[in-house]
């Protein structure tokens, strides 16, 4: 072999060797731009959390705690792939998502079923006392009105209660949407919303995440949600979780590949309470998003089931606790104890004049003499009675009115210290939030 060829084949294997370096530094360089997107994408939610802390506006809201606010901000989510948007800087409640969305699509507005498989996060809103603080008195225990999935699956039907069978009656919007995925892929109106300006007052909670759009393009299905109202610690991950989800679901029936997922927020807020955990969670570095896989072919809307979804490689930090709005509770609390003595107090007084009228009946009989004859109607019968028995009559409803008067008195006592007591437990709360900054 001569010097010259010895020398070509140097070359040529240096050649090859700079090609395959090349390759393999081309194979990490896109591996690494993967992963880079996934967690690009949840720490840019992170940021938001820390520009809401940094430089949101102090406002006060219904709840009385009080949130950093700031309006007007979006997020984009990779669904391709089978990646799925599960927030990895704290533990995200995964079934309560899979169970919350199903109940959603199948109409049911009894927060009941869902505290049934021990998913709790709609009972704070469907309690007794909330109901009532919302003028929703004829509403049972777990009725939460026409919320989402009622909106989106019998809109503008009337409304009466969680019990009624609405099958049928309506507009479905929800399986309209899926008609024009399928159909008319190229329309711009493959819309559905959960805000009914007419229902508003028949809901327990007017809805957060309220107007949706689909989007397909090169046999991708993309999902848009405005959400007019964002708990941004305990609640947007909950609401990327589950719109992403519902995307997988409508793709899968429509035989689409997932895109994105685009998350449009209006207030975005987080409550002076949740300020130290969050800032726990910003010290976290995110992992890789898991992947989801739907694990029979299911071909309508209405026949998912909790155990088709499984999830991979979710390998989140511990979970973050955050209280939700503790002082709401209170304050709704008092105002129902507030409305009962009003109640109480409108009885004592009606039992009063009660009295008073009887007083002076028996008064008016001590000035006559004991011949006197009374006749009183009783229905349309004249009777008449002995002036001894008249106010033997009136005495003894004087002394049943005056028992009534005590009773009544001593629960407008006990009524006054609830009062009061509550207040107490308020002013403590506040107290304590009062001492949570921004910082």
């Amino acid at each position: 072999m001569t010097k010259a060829t010895t020398l070509l084949i140097c070359i040529l294997k240096l050649v090859e060797i700079n090609e395959m370096t090349e390759v393999i530094h081309k194979l990490d360089s896109n591996s690494t731009s993967q992963h880079d997107c996934v967690n690009q994408e949840e720490l840019n939610y992170l940021n938001q959390l820390k520009d809401i802390i940094d430089h949101g506006v102090r406002k006060n809201d219904r709840t009385g705690i009080g949130t950093l606010s700031t309006f007007g901000t979006q997020s984009r989510y990779c669904l391709r792939d089978d990646i799925f948007p599960l927030l990895t800087t704290k533990r995200v409640f995964w079934r309560g998502v899979v169970e919350e969305l199903l109940w959603f699509i199948s109409g049911n507005t009894n927060a009941k079923k869902l505290s049934e498989k021990n998913v709790n996060i709609w009972d704070g809103n469907s309690s007794r006392e909330f109901l009532d603080s919302r003028g929703l008195y004829n509403y049972e225990e777990g009725d939460l009105g026409p919320v989402y999935g009622f909106q989106w699956r019998h809109f503008g039907y009337p409304y009466t209660s969680m019990t009624a069978d609405y099958a049928g009656k309506g507009y479905d919007q929800l399986q309209q949407c899926i008609k024009m995925i399928r159909e008319e892929p190229e329309s711009r109106r493959i819309i559905m919303t959960a805000w009914n300006p007419c229902d508003l007052e028949k809901v327990a909670l007017p809805p957060c995440h309220c107007f949706v759009q689909f989007y397909v393009a090169d046999g991708e299905l993309s999902c848009q949600m405005y959400q007019r109202s964002a708990d941004m610690g305990l609640g947007v991950p909950f609401n990327i979780a589950s719109y992403s989800l519902l995307t997988r679901m409508i793709a899968h029936i429509t035989s689409l590949k997932p895109g994105f997922f685009i998350h449009t927020i209006g207030d975005a807020h987080i409550y002076l309470t949740h300020v130290d955990a969050l800032k726990v969670q910003l010290e976290r570095k995110p992992r890789p998003f898991p992947k989801l896989k739907i694990l029979r072919n299911v071909e309508n809307i209405d026949d998912f089931r909790a155990e088709d979804f499984e999830l991979i490689d979710y390998k989140p930090y511990p979970k973050i606790s955050m209280p939700m709005a503790r002082l709401e509770l209170e304050i709704l609390k008092l105002q129902n104890i507030q409305n009962d003595i009003k109640k109480q107090a409108r009885v004592r007084q009606q039992v009063e004049t009660q009295y008073t009228e009887n007083h002076f009946a028996l008064e008016e009989l001590n000035l006559l003499t004991d011949q006197t004859v009374i006749y009183k109607m009783i229905g349309p019968v004249l009777v008449k009675h002995s002036l001894a028995e008249a106010k033997s009559t009136i005495t003894k409803r004087l002394e049943f009115i005056d028992q009534e008067k005590k009773r009544l008195d001593d629960a407008l006592e006990n009524t006054k210290n609830e009062i009061l007591t509550q207040k107490d437990k308020i002013n403590s709360l506040q107290s304590k939030l009062s001492g949570t900054t921004a910082d």
